[in-house]
Parts: C-alpha cells; structure tokens; sequence
C-alpha cells in the first residue's frame, strides 16, 4: 500500500527538518519546484521522491517519539 501525500504533510515533514522549500530540495537533490508543486496540491509525489518522503516521515515520527 502506498501514502497518500497531502501538500499539508509534504510540509510537515519539511518543517520538521527546519528546511526551506530551497533547502530541501537541494538537501534531498529534487527540483525546488515539485516541491512547490506538492506542497501547493497541484500534483503528487511520485517514484524515488515518494520514496525520500516515505523514508523522511519515518524518520520524523521516531524523533517526535524520542523527544517526548
């Protein structure tokens, strides 16, 4: 089963990284406007960014567990 990427939790996880939409897609090596694209609902992630977002929110989730 794959997520379902909301432009609200492609922005989550980006904020979570305390990252600009320029940061991020440098960081990640994506084009700064598909995450414009994501993030503004105008289109979904697909193939190897759906995987970083899968792996990013993962990430993020056991950070927000270990903080508590």
């Amino acid at each position: 089963m794959t997520a379902s990427w909301t432009p609200e939790g492609i922005r989550a996880i980006r904020h979570a990284l305390g990252e600009t939409q320029l940061e991020f897609a440098e960081h990640f090596q994506l084009h700064v406007e598909s995450i414009r694209v994501w993030e503004q609902g105008r289109g979904p992630p697909s193939g190897p960014s759906h995987v970083i977002l899968k792996q990013l929110s993962a990430r993020c989730k056991r950070k927000a567990r270990a903080d508590r």
